[in-house]
């Protein structure tokens, strides 16, 4: 699996339509947005089994749970890793484009890393960007 011709582009353009957007659940959230980046990329969409199936925290986490043999997050990424050749890597070896798993108030978040930072949506709107030393690990994507 590789990436996209262009993909720069494409990520460049889905972190700055991602600005000031409204978070909604199962829409645009720490788990769809990052999906949506790596589908622009790579032409992969890791989130086809829940996308569109959850509206609520509640709903989120019975989805993730459900697609990943009841895991969260890390569990979902290391099976979508699995499935498509995804290497699990440090943070600080992470690339643009790649998915990383960060923390914030809510739990735990996937992020894309756009250089020394990743980018996540937060419930205030739009995106936080984290350092890459405040995730705990990335996966090489392409």
């Amino acid at each position: 699996m590789s990436r996209i011709a262009g993909w720069e582009r494409r990520l460049s353009a889905a972190v700055e339509a991602a600005r000031g957007r409204a978070f909604e659940r199962g829409v645009f959230d720490c788990c769809i947005w990052p999906a949506d980046v790596v589908r622009d990329i790579t032409g992969i969409d890791g989130a086809e089994a829940f996308r569109g199936r959850y509206r609520s925290r509640g709903g989120a986490i019975r989805a993730l749970a459900r697609f990943s043999g009841g895991g969260g997050l890390l569990e979902v990424m290391r099976k979508l890793a699995a499935q498509h050749g995804w290497a699990e890597i440090a943070p600080l070896l992470a690339r643009r484009g790649d998915v990383c798993l960060t923390s914030n108030d809510e739990g735990l978040s996937l992020a894309i890393c756009v250089g020394a930072e990743a980018a996540t949506p937060v419930r205030a709107g739009g995106l936080e960007f984290v350092p890459l030393e405040r995730c705990s690990v990335a996966w090489r994507i392409g």
